[in-house]
């Protein structure tokens, strides 16, 4: 039978979140994943606005650093990538027993809590986010993290 959780095949599952990441119309951090089952059913998911909201764009909220440096700040209401491939497969009904999930940048904190709450096996990704507090919450739970 199929493997297609094989390490050979994981580059190729970079390649698909990388491409997912292009989707999002973030400006600051553009984030792109893909959940991979037992079964090799893949499920992307980027980063950006619910779907009907009045942008698309993630980051419109000013704000001004310590250091006196202007930037847009990421809207509460946006959806992180895990999220949002994590939305599609409940809404779908997928099995998420032993999947992987693989992931431009780790997830953040409140992604990890999302992923602890699934039956997932493994989480590989390629950048480490500001903040890898939630990497804790996976390794207690069992579920393998790969960094790349």
């Amino acid at each position: 039978m199929l493997n297609p959780l094989k390490p050979k095949y994981w580059d190729m599952y970079f390649n698909m979140a990388y491409a997912a990441q292009a989707a999002s119309q973030a400006r600051r951090e553009q984030v792109g994943c893909v959940i991979v089952t037992r079964t090799g059913l893949i499920l992307p998911g980027y980063n950006g606005q619910p779907a009907g909201h009045h942008t698309n764009c993630c980051e419109n909220t000013p704000i001004v650093e310590a250091n006196g440096v202007q930037r847009l700040k990421t809207d509460s209401t946006v959806i992180h990538a895990e999220d949002n491939a994590l939305r599609k497969a409940i809404l779908a009904g997928v099995n998420l027993e032993g999947a992987h999930l693989f992931s431009t940048v780790s997830p953040c904190p409140g992604c990890c809590g999302l992923i602890v709450e699934t039956p997932m096996e493994a989480v590989h990704y390629c950048r480490h986010h500001d903040d890898l507090s939630g990497l804790q919450q996976l390794t207690d739970k069992g579920i393998e993290i790969h960094p790349r």
